[in-house]
């Protein structure tokens, strides 16, 4: 029962609540800035795949992927899939960033051999975002950690896909949106529009939302009923 609250059903992999919790874990113990680091790995052209061959197709490809990601790990890490086809690398490591940069590195030639589907042969490709832990994120926690990765692999996704990327802070963070949107609504309100909306850059700053914020709704990729409507789910 145990096992069953902390992995995900559909690949047996960590999911977001362990993910939190072996992440804060390695943050909290010495020097985690020379030794952990965090992968934010994004199957591109999923939805295409689920709306042409179908949800169980869907199912196969994730958990091909999951063989994929531990394969990579090689024992490295934890791996974890926090929803839909979004999945989490925690790597402790003495040489952090030559591990992380040859897991990526494995993901992407392990995704290059095809999955066989229904006839066809089928090679998945993924956007991956890496942050490496500094002072600022060790301070934020297992979040701001998270979204420093998302923001990484966001940045792979608006430049080209099928690549890795490594955060840097002229990426924007979650927690950056959160006090942009702030500062701009106070704005407004000073002006006499508490409705103002997003001026369109903050628009166009905000990679995504919070890890803490976004939707769930769990399970495979049958999300059909989900208000999110699965894009930005988290399990």
């Amino acid at each position: 029962m145990a096992h069953r609250a902390m992995h995900d059903p559909l690949t047996g992999l960590a999911n977001r609540t362990l993910l939190h919790e072996v992440l804060q874990e390695v943050l909290d113990q010495p020097d985690p800035d020379k030794r952990v680091g965090a992968m934010a790995v994004d199957l591109d052209g999923f939805k295409a795949l689920n709306d042409r061959f179908g949800h169980a197709t869907g199912d196969s490809a994730l958990a091909h992927v999951a063989g994929v990601l531990r394969a990579a790990t090689g024992g490295h890490g934890t791996v974890a899939r926090i929803g839909g086809d979004e999945f989490v690398i925690v790597v402790q490591d003495a040489d952090c960033s030559k591990t992380m940069y040859s897991i990526a590195s494995a993901i992407h030639d392990g995704l290059k051999r095809p999955m066989p589907v229904k006839r066809h042969q089928l090679t998945l490709h993924a956007s991956i975002g890496i942050a490496l832990a500094d002072e600022e994120t060790v301070a934020g926690g297992a979040s701001t950690l998270l979204s420093a990765a998302d923001a990484a692999m966001y940045r792979a996704k608006q430049t080209g896909k099928s690549r890795t990327e490594v955060f840097d802070s002229s990426m924007h963070t979650a927690s950056d949106t959160s006090t942009a949107i702030m500062a701009e609504l106070a704005d407004g309100i000073e002006r006499g529009e508490p409705g103002a909306p997003l001026s369109a850059d903050s628009r166009a700053s905000r990679p995504g939302r919070s890890w803490a914020t976004r939707p769930w709704c769990g399970g495979s990729t049958r999300r059909a009923a989900c208000s999110c409507r699965g894009r930005s789910c988290r399990t």
